[in-house]
This record gives structure tokens, C-alpha cells and sequence, in this order.
């Protein structure tokens, strides 16, 4: 799991465990205050609720924020990254390698970029000699780029907005649902088996 997508998680999951335990003293008020007294401590409840809600908020804003400029950082040409095998583009790479260099170099947007910049114009040729169906394609769809980076920071972080309003659920059905689906956001697929 990324580190903020922990941190949203954490987030999420000390906001559930507020809901648990205000519903908690909700229901011990109801019982044993008279109505004027359970009143004033419902209200008060449920303002400490609203500042935790408030708080998550703010700790998965925070994390989304540091994520997108971690983002930004990351998408900055730089020639000192370049390595030895941006040569092997000069001399030609088969579509299979060039995903291994895609591969090996996901985190290095410099090197990410001068692939793309290669499968470009290799395709572009490719085309042109094959009268538009080229027999070599360079696939760039699975290139990580900064815009993919950001799209994906937005979906998790709605994601996680998502799961605070779930943690709010106090029906039967969806208080257990609640808590399954807290427990696995965030989670990748082999994490959850």
C-alpha cells in the first residue's frame, strides 16, 4: 500500500472507530438521561463527531495534496537520470525490450520520456512503411505518465471521501458492510487474499 494511501486509510478507520463509539454513547444517553439532559448531550456528541469527521477530512486533503506535488516533483526532465540504455535506442530496440526498458524504468520519468519519444517515432515510421498497418507496434498505453499519476491520486482520494460517508452507516446492513469495505480499501488485490 502507498504511503498515502495508508495515511487516508488511517484516516478513514480512526473515523469509523469514532462513529462506533459515539453511536456507542448515543444509545448509553438515550437510555439513562432524561429527555433535557440526553439533548444537550447528543448535541455535544454530535459535534465531536463532526470535528473527527472534519479532521479525516483534512488528514486525507493533506495526504492527496503531498501526493500530487511528490507527482509534480517526479515528472521533471533531469539528464543526470538518463542511464547507458537510452544508446540501445540508437541502435533499435524489438517492441519486447522496449516494454523491458518501460519496465525497469517506471520511476524515471527521464527515461520514460526519451521511450516514448523513441516508440513515437519508431511507430510513426512503422506506419509509413506498412502503408498505415505497421507489422512492429510500440506500445506507449502503459507509460506511466504525470497526468496517469495525478487521475489516479483524484480517483483514490474520491475514493476515500467515499469511505468516510460509508463510515457514517448505522443500519444492520450497512454497518457491516462498512467495516469489510474500510477494512479492504486501499488494498490491492493479492493484499486482500
Amino acid at each position: 500500500m502507498n504511503g498515502y494511501v495508508e495515511i487516508m486509510k488511517n484516516a478513514i478507520s480512526g473515523y469509523r472507530d469514532q462513529v462506533k463509539k459515539t453511536r456507542a454513547e448515543q444509545e448509553h444517553i438515550m437510555q439513562t438521561y432524561n429527555e433535557t439532559a440526553a439533548r444537550e448531550a447528543l448535541d455535544k456528541s454530535a459535534v465531536n463527531l463532526a470535528k473527527a469527521r472534519r479532521e479525516a477530512e483534512s488528514a486525507i486533503a493533506a495526504a492527496s495534496h503531498a501526493e500530487y506535488e511528490r507527482a509534480k516533483s517526479w515528472a521533471t526532465l533531469d539528464a543526470s537520470k538518463l542511464t547507458d540504455d537510452v544508446k540501445l535506442l540508437d541502435m533499435g530496440v524489438t517492441p519486447k525490450q522496449f516494454g523491458e526498458l518501460v519496465e525497469r524504468y517506471h520511476d524515471n520519468y527521464s527515461m520514460l520520456t526519451a521511450l516514448t519519444r523513441y516508440a513515437e517515432r519508431q511507430n510513426a515510421i512503422n506506419s509509413q512503411q506498412a502503408h498505415g498497418i505497421p507489422k512492429e507496434y510500440y506500445t506507449t498505453t502503459n507509460i506511466p505518465s504525470l497526468q496517469g499519476r495525478l487521475n489516479n491520486i483524484d480517483h483514490v482520494t474520491r475514493g476515500a471521501m467515499s469511505m468516510l460517508d460509508m463510515a457514517d452507516a448505522t443500519d444492520a446492513v450497512r454497518y457491516n458492510l462498512a467495516d469489510t469495505a474500510i477494512e479492504k480499501w486501499g488494498m490491492t488485490d493479492g493484499e486482500q487474499a
